[in-house]
């Protein structure tokens, strides 16, 4: 009987295959010559570089690997007929040094040929050489007491976990009449939830300080995420964060009805996960002195660049409604970049250091939407950076495998000045601290595409040899690769 077996990385990169025979003999062919006449993308960037020329010699030590097995088993074959051809007895000692010592040989170059194949003998791809950190330029009011204190201030507003499950099942209860937990985005979340929940007679905190009885708690895990990505979303990862899984896709759809959600509640609530502690923005920071009241001036239709307007008149709006949130009409004052030791928009990066210094084992999380667009937020990648340079230890957490596939091209040309804010001041300020922007973004791509950044968590044998024919593909310019890619994948 022949059996036919694709391996991962021969059906991603167009068509190869190992074809099984007897006793478990592979073949290797391949429709693409890779170790020859292979283009690459003029836009590759340096470390997105060393991954396809790591991916193109894997492809070469594959096929040779497919090669040499494909000769034993030819020898192993015509050696039987010569034998039989030749009237050798069939259980004479001739016989069975010439046929029992090649079938020893093929087994060795089987289980040879097995390891080659499945990706255990590979490395998590190809390394650059690693761009030194890039340095900042420290504000003066770094030095204020008022700006310590208040980096000092966030830093005890961390979240349990179970306080998140609690205010999750309360939105799913009917806490947020709007909530739809497949629509629904952190920022409706923010403005319909956080903020009403927050807010004390005329006064308002943020919402982790009434969960922790105006008590500080250092949080052991700082969240970088998006607004604009599904509330159910951030809540699924970082439950797959405790629970020590990278892709949160399977926890999403126990969060879209109560009794599923209540199921996997009940399985946290005994177990230690329950108290680890996150910061994360739309809980730790205090809406009530930035946002609460307003959505900041709008553009100037006839002045501003195209979309603007739309972006800023969507953000004002419930995704699922569509009605434009309701303002809260608390008295706490609010606190901008015109104020900036006391507002607690701009201290991100403080924040980071004071938690790395403070807490033994602090973890940087990062939740990447099924978009990326976490990584077009000029916060955000301000953050991930910086948790590199610091040497934090970084997580990223993905939707599900397809995810890196479908927004390679977005990540491949990553420049900070191109991310957006949510305010043109903040964007301002990042950018001012930064001293090399080119030295940034350099990095930036090395943190992303390097075989020790931050997607190598994901690399297991078959995950290496599937990446393998994928960086072979998206380094040819051609269309059609691509569309044979997906057909493959």
């Amino acid at each position: 009987m022949t059996r036919i077996m694709c391996c991962a990385s021969c059906a991603s990169s167009l068509g190869s295959m190992c074809v099984t025979k007897g006793d478990e003999v592979f073949f290797c062919c391949r429709s693409l010559q890779v170790s020859r006449n292979h283009s690459l993308s003029p836009c590759l960037n340096s470390p997105c570089l060393s991954q396809v020329q790591w991916a193109l010699q894997v492809l070469r030590s594959e096929l040779l690997a497919g090669l040499i097995l494909a000769i034993i088993t030819g020898a192993h074959w015509t050696l039987t007929g010569i034998v039989g051809l030749c009237g050798v007895a069939k259980y004479s000692k001739v016989y069975f040094i010439l046929l029992h010592s090649m079938k020893r040989m093929t087994g060795v170059a089987d289980a040879w040929g097995l390891l080659m194949l499945s990706g255990l003998m590979q490395t998590n791809g190809g390394r650059a050489a690693k761009p030194p950190a890039p340095t900042r330029q420290v504000a003066n009011d770094s030095h204020e007491a008022a700006w310590s204190a208040k980096v000092a201030e966030l830093a005890g507003r961390g979240v349990r976990l179970g306080d998140l499950l609690d205010f999750y099942q309360q939105l799913l209860e009917g806490a947020m009449p709007s909530f739809d937990p497949r629509y629904s985005t952190t920022n409706d979340v923010a403005r319909e939830a956080v903020i009403p929940m927050s807010r004390v007679g005329q006064d308002g905190f943020a919402l982790a300080s009434i969960w922790n009885q105006q008590q500080p708690r250092l949080a052991e895990r700082m969240v970088t995420h998006n607004w604009g990505n599904r509330f159910s979303h951030l809540v699924a990862a970082i439950i797959s964060d405790a629970t020590g899984c990278a892709y949160f896709a399977d926890v999403v759809a126990s969060l879209e009805k109560l009794k599923d959600f209540q199921t996997l509640k009940a399985s946290l609530e005994d177990s230690e996960k329950i108290d680890t502690t996150y910061w994360v923005c739309v809980f730790s920071v205090n809406q009530h002195a930035s946002i609460c009241g307003g959505f900041g001036p709008a553009p100037e239709k006839s002045h501003s660049s195209p979309g603007e307007f739309e972006a800023w008149d969507a953000k004002r709006r419930n995704s699922v409604s569509g009605d434009i949130f309701p303002l809260c009409p608390c008295g706490r004052k609010k606190y901008f970049n015109n104020e900036a030791a006391l507002t607690e928009l701009n201290k991100f990066d403080d924040l980071m250091r004071f938690l790395a210094r403070e807490v033994p084992n602090f973890v940087h999380v990062t939740v990447g939407d099924e978009n990326f667009e976490v990584f077009k937020r000029a916060w955000c990648v301000a953050e991930i950076v910086e948790g590199s340079a610091l040497n934090i230890r970084q997580k990223l957490l993905m939707h599900s495998t397809s995810c890196l596939d479908d927004n390679y091209d977005k990540l491949k040309s990553l420049d900070i000045r191109d991310c957006e804010a949510s305010r043109a001041e903040d964007k301002h300020q990042i950018l001012s601290k930064i001293d090399d922007i080119k030295g940034f973004n350099e990095y930036l791509g090395w943190l992303i595409f390097d075989a020790d950044g931050i997607f190598s968590g994901f690399l297991d044998g078959e995950a290496r040899l599937s990446l393998v024919g994928r960086l072979s593909v998206r380094a040819s310019p051609s269309k059609n690769l691509d569309d044979m890619m997906t057909f493959f994948s």
